[in-house]
């Protein structure tokens, strides 16, 4: 991984607009467990993609990008792992993590490329946030959107259950 990671840094200097190339970068960021480094990449990749921020991507418009959704799933992956670190490093640093996590699996979920497991990933950040009736809000369109996905079903579940409300899970 570490000579992926080398290769990856001396072609992007040389052509960084390969947002792809960008993406792969943030998965080898994964798998190294460097979660700064995977958002840092995985922001790179949406701007090299779209020529944007996820700060300046029209909230109400789905986005109709497969690589800028995968730079955004990548983003949201490496916030939710960071949140934790952050909170007992600065609260600050961990409020924008969950800000721009929550942000980028909202546009990875509402997008034609949502799954089932975009909007699990989507359900549970709130769920891990103690946003439970917001958890079980996107779980619920999520089900909607995905009919067939389990995944999904069980965030509704573990949203009742956690909120005191099982009785409304049949």
């Amino acid at each position: 991984l570490a000579d992926a990671e080398q290769s990856y840094a001396r072609v992007l200097a040389a052509q960084p607009a390969r947002g792809d190339w960008w993406i792969e970068r943030a998965r080898t960021a994964y798998f190294q467990s460097r979660f700064d480094d995977e958002a840092e990449f995985a922001r790179t990749a949406l701007q090299a993609t779209l020529g944007r921020t996820l700060v300046e991507l029209p909230g109400s418009v789905p986005l109709q990008d497969a690589s800028a959704v995968e730079a955004l799933r990548w983003l949201g992956d490496a916030d939710i792992r960071r949140f934790g670190a952050r909170l007992e490093q600065d609260p600050a640093l961990a409020i924008a993590a969950m800000l721009e996590g929550l942000r980028a699996f909202a546009f990875v979920a509402t997008s034609p490329f949502g799954d089932d497991t975009d909007w699990t990933s989507f359900a549970s950040f709130h769920g891990a946030l103690g946003l439970w009736r917001e958890q079980f809000a996107a779980a619920r369109v999520g089900a909607l959107r995905v009919p067939d996905g389990r995944a999904v079903r069980q965030c509704i579940t573990q949203a009742l259950w956690s909120g005191g409300r099982s009785e409304f899970g049949p």
